[in-house]
């Protein structure tokens, strides 16, 4: 894990234009969001996720306040949660932030008494599937109706 701290904090609209210019094409695109979003990533597409109810988004930050990543956090049940649509900026990546990212985001769940977390990887993600794994997240069966997609889960405490 890298030396500087991780911090996340909500995603605002002075994030969205940062966002956007991260996702340089469709296959990234497909990668961030594994199909729910469309190419070219618009403010429309943030605003829906936005008004979804049980979505919050985060940006994450560096020691400086520097914005280097994204994910969101969906809300499943009392105790059950899923980490989505997780980005790292293109000047960041390869740096080891992933993992301190993710495990951020897993603790803060836990102190919401979250017990339980999934998530869908786009197969052939190496580097993210590292990230997880590397928080502790292991390769659960597929959703049904999404088997497309590999499963990982993390059960807490």
């Amino acid at each position: 894990m890298p030396d500087e701290p991780v911090a996340l904090r909500p995603f605002t609209a002075a994030d969205r234009a940062t966002l956007i210019a991260w996702v340089a094409d469709a296959d990234e695109l497909y990668r961030f969001s594994g199909g729910s979003l469309e190419w070219p990533l618009d403010d429309a597409q943030l605003d829906r996720i936005e008004a979804t109810s049980g979505i919050t988004s985060w940006t994450a930050v560096n020691a400086d306040g520097a914005p280097f990543g994204h994910l969101d956090l969906v809300c499943v049940g009392p105790a059950q949660a899923r980490i989505a649509r997780v980005l790292i900026a293109p000047a960041f990546r390869g740096r080891g932030l992933a993992r301190p990212m993710i495990a951020e985001a897993v603790r803060m769940l836990h102190a919401e008494g979250v017990h339980e977390v999934a998530l869908h990887l786009v197969p052939g993600n190496a580097p993210a599937l590292r990230a997880y794994a590397g928080v502790g997240f292991t390769i659960a069966p597929p959703t049904p109706g999404r088997p497309e997609f590999v499963r990982m889960e993390l059960h807490l405490d």
